[in-house]
């Protein structure tokens, strides 16, 4: 496996892995997400191709196993509240389901760890939806640990 940025030639396979992540979270919260619409490449290039948000590609050979798409926050740094702080700010992280269970993610979330101090961040931390156990797993299993909740109370 290896690991690097994303490039434009990743555009189309990282469409369609997207699209399956957009489509489970879709299915499961219908109240929430809308159906998948297709990933334009100027939302790939603003997603994946800058410097403080980029994506990150697996590749097994010519074939992307897996995706990330990161940003670095910074937080804290205009108030009396909260310490000054670096993120890495996962927002999407998918491995292709031929790729799952075989190590793939693990060693994803590793570079994303030494990209995360290449960067000076702090910490990398995302969110993930209650209804994706198999998610929350995956992550527990790699050191994350739960920083808070976010509720919801349905009004209609």
């Amino acid at each position: 496996m290896d690991f690097r940025r994303m490039e434009m030639r990743d555009f189309e396979q990282v469409r369609l892995l997207s699209q399956n992540l957009a489509q489970m979270h879709a299915q499961q919260r219908p109240d929430v997400f809308l159906p998948p619409e297709a990933m334009t490449k100027k939302e790939f290039k603003k997603r994946a191709m800058r410097k403080e948000a980029f994506g990150i590609v697996c590749t097994d050979g010519a074939s992307v196993a897996a995706y990330c798409f990161c940003r670095v926050k910074a937080w804290g740094q205009k108030n009396k509240v909260a310490c000054p702080r670096r993120i890495l700010w996962i927002d999407q992280f998918f491995v292709d389901s031929a790729f799952r269970s075989k190590g793939v993610g693990t060693a994803l979330t590793q570079y994303i760890r030494k990209t995360a101090v290449q960067l000076g961040c702090n910490s990398i931390e995302l969110d993930v939806w209650a209804f994706n156990e198999d998610a929350r797993a995956f992550y527990t299993k790699q050191g994350f640990s739960e920083q808070g909740r976010l509720l919801e109370l349905p009004v209609l």
